[in-house]
C-alpha cells in the first residue's frame, strides 16, 4: 500500500521526537524528573517540547523578544518543580 507524503512526514516527526529522550513517553520523563530530580529527563522534555512552546509564544505574543522571554520563563517554571 503506498504511503502518502503526509504520513511520511508524521512518521519522521514521531521518530525525531522519540530520539530526544529515547522511547520514554512524556509521562515517564516527567515522573522521573519530579520524583527523582532526573535532570536528563527534564532536558529531554525541554528539547522535545521547547520548539512548540516557543512557537505558541510567537503566535500569541507577536514579538520574538517577548516570546523568547516567555519560553525561558516556562523552562524556569519546570526547574522550580524540583
Amino acid at each position: 500500500m503506498p504511503t502518502s507524503p503526509m504520513t511520511k512526514i508524521v512518521q519522521r516527526l514521531h521518530a525525531a521526537t522519540l530520539a530526544v529522550g529515547g522511547s520514554r513517553p512524556d509521562e515517564v520523563l516527567l515522573n522521573d524528573f519530579v520524583r527523582h530530580q532526573d535532570a536528563d529527563a527534564l532536558t529531554a522534555l525541554v528539547r522535545r517540547h521547547g520548539p512548540m512552546v516557543w512557537g505558541v509564544c510567537c503566535r500569541v505574543i507577536h514579538r520574538q523578544h517577548d516570546a523568547d522571554a516567555d519560553r525561558e520563563k516556562a523552562k524556569e517554571s519546570l526547574k522550580e518543580i524540583e
